[in-house]
């Protein structure tokens, strides 16, 4: 008589182990396809302001920035593209002119499965040329306090394959200029 009740559970038990796996595979299937998704992020590690060139009613500064773009996939991925915008006073954002990338990270960058590459990259920022900013000590820092919004903000995109873009806003400091050697984590 005792093993009458117990017969009536096995398949009970049975179902339930059935359930149990099904949701633990589709559970752990979920978690791997999120590390396979593409997922490149960039962080901004140093950057650098420096006076550049005055042309007419132009004047430009200079931009150094180095940046670590990180792969979060478990999946190769390649670096394609990256823009730099930069947010003025007025809260639109700015398009840096001649944004290059130095000879030693050229694009397409591959970028193995969680690891890090750093990019240095070099642009200029284009501003209306006035003359009482000119006469400041400080030049760069004038014309960045100026027309830009403070704290300074980036928008780094980088563009990875499938045309996947990733967009992240850093802040920078205005202070950051060619003499200083303080450096910035984001």
């Amino acid at each position: 008589m005792a093993e009458q009740p117990m017969s009536h559970l096995v398949p009970w038990v049975s179902l339930g182990g059935s359930i149990f796996s099904t949701v633990c595979t589709g559970y752990f299937w979920l978690v791997k396809t999120n590390r396979e998704r593409p997922r490149l992020q960039p962080f901004l590690i140093d950057h650098e302001y420096f006076l550049s060139e005055c042309r007419g009613e132009v004047r430009t500064i200079g931009l150094n920035l180095h940046l670590a773009v990180a792969n979060y996939s478990i999946l190769p991925n390649a670096l394609l593209g990256l823009d730099v915008q930069i947010k003025s006073r007025d809260g639109s954002w700015k398009d840096l002119a001649k944004v290059t990338l130095d000879k030693q990270t050229p694009l397409p960058m591959n970028l193995p499965p969680l690891q890090t590459a750093l990019v240095r990259v070099a642009a200029r920022i284009p501003f209306e040329y006035r003359a009482e900013l000119e006469s400041q000590k400080n030049i760069e820092r004038a014309y960045l306090d100026y027309f830009l919004a403070t704290p300074i903000t980036m928008k780094l995109s980088v563009r990875g394959l499938n045309q996947k873009q990733v967009s992240t806003l850093v802040h920078a400091k205005s202070e950051r200029v060619a003499a200083a050697t303080i450096k910035l984590a984001a």
